[in-house]
């Protein structure tokens, strides 16, 4: 990780680009579409980059243990399951997420008619980054 913030350390600036190519009296506007071209081609890496990193961590997935017991009594009987803590669940996909280059954020929104929507937001070290929303009641 070392090597890749310093290599973005090193990166020049678009504003220092742009002076220097003013300074040896370049077009403007030939800068311009250059530094889109650039852009565009460093969108393109990062995600190729996000897509073989996904398909690392898809390849070697965490093992989730149910950490958590619940038991109780409804309707004359009794109801007993295992499940992951939630806790659980993020500290295990957080951590082989990172191993990958990878990042998980939430944002959860009130929305109307009581409605909660909730958006996993998964981000490559290189920027891209992809997301899905879900929409419900809260339970």
């Amino acid at each position: 990780m070392t090597e890749e913030l310093a290599k973005y350390e090193a990166t020049p600036s678009p504003a220092i680009l742009m002076m220097s190519a003013i300074e040896k009296g370049l077009d403007l506007e030939k800068v311009e579409k250059a530094m889109l071209l650039q852009e565009r081609w460093e969108a393109n890496e990062a995600r190729k980059a996000y897509h073989l990193a996904m398909a690392k961590f898809k390849a070697n997935p965490p093992e989730i243990e149910k950490d958590k017991k619940v038991s109780f009594k409804a309707g004359g009987g009794t109801t007993a399951y295992n499940h992951a803590s939630l806790a659980n669940v993020t500290d295990k996909i957080n951590k082989a997420l990172s191993a990958c280059g990878l990042s998980a954020s939430w944002e959860t929104v009130q929305g109307e008619a009581g409605k909660v929507t909730v958006t996993c937001r998964i981000t490559h070290s290189q920027g891209h980054s992809e997301s899905t929303s879900l929409t419900a009641m809260p339970d």
